[in-house]
């Protein structure tokens, strides 16, 4: 059976009560006018856009530090998972920061802006397969292992805790799961407004593209928190 110890790793307000608050903002803002919204949200210098990177770059930290200490790990192979994960961290926070250049304001190339559909320093922006792809592969990732799984756990074994055993250590937890439907159920509204072919209203209309990717860092992070 699970070790019922282990069943909310992490601080109940960090994983159930963080996560939602950046809706809450986002909302509020919109409340307060399109000035204010532009400023606060839809800025690359934004809570959601600084509040990805800021997710994706902690993730990073954690996970490299669970990759040099490897040989705690429960196995070889997880480390290398670990490495592997790093590496994603760090693509995902270089590109949703134009790897500096919305921080420091350089000029992107000429060869790069004649291929960059938003002429910034990054690859996501030149082919589907370096943006529509990843994005794709981390929402299936998202969904299954966190919201599927978890809820499949809970009902087999009656806890939200994996198993012990080296690839049921490596499952997300419960801890991962209210931003694992956020993120998944974000776009939902934008979506079925347009199959409806109706305006969104302008109280939900909260960049939900850039939420879901706020929401996918805010999931890399509580994952990689929950594993340390």
């Amino acid at each position: 059976m699970p070790d019922a110890s282990r069943e909310h790793e992490l601080p109940r307000w960090l994983w159930l009560y963080f996560p939602p608050l950046m809706i809450l903002v986002e909302v509020g803002a919109r409340l307060a006018g399109d000035g204010v919204y532009r400023a606060l949200v839809r800025s690359e210098l934004g809570v959601v856009e600084l509040g990805t990177v800021a997710a994706l770059v902690l993730a990073l930290v954690v996970a490299v530090r669970l990759f040099l200490a490897r040989q705690a790990l429960p196995a070889r192979w997880v480390g290398i998972w670990m490495g592997l994960f790093a590496l994603g961290a760090l693509y995902f926070a270089g590109e949703e920061a134009s790897w500096g250049q919305h921080y420091f304001g350089w000029s992107t190339p000429e060869a790069l802006a004649a291929v960059n559909a938003q002429q910034e320093t990054n690859i996501h922006n030149i082919a589907g397969v370096f943006d529509q792809l990843p994005r794709n592969l981390l929402g299936l990732g998202v969904a299954v292992g966190g919201i599927v799984l978890p809820i499949v756990r809970r009902r087999r074994a009656g806890a939200w805790v994996p198993a012990s055993g080296e690839l049921q250590w490596l499952l997300p937890t419960v801890v991962c799961l209210p931003t694992a439907v956020l993120a998944t159920a974000v776009t939902l509204p934008e979506k079925l407004f347009k199959v409806a072919g109706s305006e969104m209203p302008a109280l939900l209309d909260i960049s939900p593209g850039e939420t879901k990717e706020y929401y996918f860092g805010l999931f890399l992070l509580l994952y990689a928190l929950s594993l340390a």
